[in-house]
């Protein structure tokens, strides 16, 4: 049995439910819909918005609490078309040459991702982008080598969803079995919008990516296992917290954040409308 039947898959973690819609205070909602083929893609759902000068009101407001500011979400992602097309991922280069896996021993020499924690603590789409970027890097690294510190550290500890994926690989690869031929490519899509509810306390992103993950072989235990390529249409959320960001599995945010930020925004007369917050939603996990 492949290691990828053991667990929750990586598109079922990312997928359902992956929606700032969990907040129902936009009054804008993207819907996340199966295709024919089983993959998912984001669209448009109606939606209603205040006047501009309601949106004024609440994008200057603060939340209940008095000390946390509001960030219209157009100024939030004023450069999110700079972001469009596939992530940059960026790997430190090694002084001995890096060999793929074969059918008889997993791969060498694999170059490390880089990690801008400069820009991880940074609560701005920017940062969002690059801690996506690292992730992403990572989980490659981690498909390749079974090294599992790297994708970990870029998620909240307590996400058991999203480690529970993570470990499965880490458990793969410790118990003397690997992975061949895995790559990935995902991008940020220009036909649906990036969204964002952003405050000086507690800021969210939900990007609208395409995933592509190559046919890969898995070995273990003398036997080997096809998995076929896949490519999925799946809005990805990142939640800065804490002086960070994190990649956040759907269960996750509806557990952890979904009341938190409906304290913030609520607050604020219902958030900042088309310029102040953005949702999706989906069927759940």
């Amino acid at each position: 049995m492949s290691f990828l039947n053991q667990a929750p898959s990586r598109r079922n973690i990312l997928l359902g439910g992956i929606g700032l819609a969990a907040l129902a205070l936009a009054g804008c909602a993207k819907d996340v819909r199966p295709l024919a083929d089983g993959s998912a893609s984001p669209t448009d759902s109606p939606s209603t918005s205040p006047s501009s000068s309601d949106s004024a009101s609440a994008s200057a407001s603060s939340s209940a609490s008095g000390s946390t500011r509001i960030i219209p979400e157009d100024e939030y992602l004023k450069d999110s078309d700079k972001y469009l097309g596939p992530l940059k991922y960026e790997y430190k280069e090694l002084s001995n040459k890096y060999v793929e896996a074969t059918d008889t021993s997993p791969a060498k020499n694999v170059p490390t991702p880089v990690i801008d924690q400069t820009a991880r603590r940074t609560n701005t789409l920017e940062g969002a982008y690059k801690t996506l970027c690292a992730y992403q890097s990572s989980y490659v690294y981690l498909m390749r080598t079974g090294t599992i510190e790297y994708a970990i550290n870029l998620m909240n500890k307590d996400d058991t969803k999203l480690s529970a994926e993570l470990l499965n690989v880490h458990t793969l690869y410790s118990k003397g079995g690997w992975v061949k031929g895995y790559e990935n490519k995902m991008s940020i899509l220009s036909e649906y919008r990036t969204r964002a509810y952003a405050s000086t306390e507690l800021s969210a992103v939900s990007f609208p990516c395409e995933d592509w993950a190559s046919e890969f072989t898995t070995y273990q235990n003398g036997s080997s296992q096809v998995q076929e390529a896949s490519t999925i249409q799946v809005p990805v959320i990142l939640v800065f917290d804490q002086g960070k960001w994190n990649v956040t599995s759907a269960e996750f945010f509806r557990s952890e954040y979904s009341e938190r930020f409906k304290k913030i925004f609520a607050g604020s007369g219902g958030s900042s409308s088309s310029s102040s917050g953005g949702s999706y939603s989906g069927t759940g996990v």
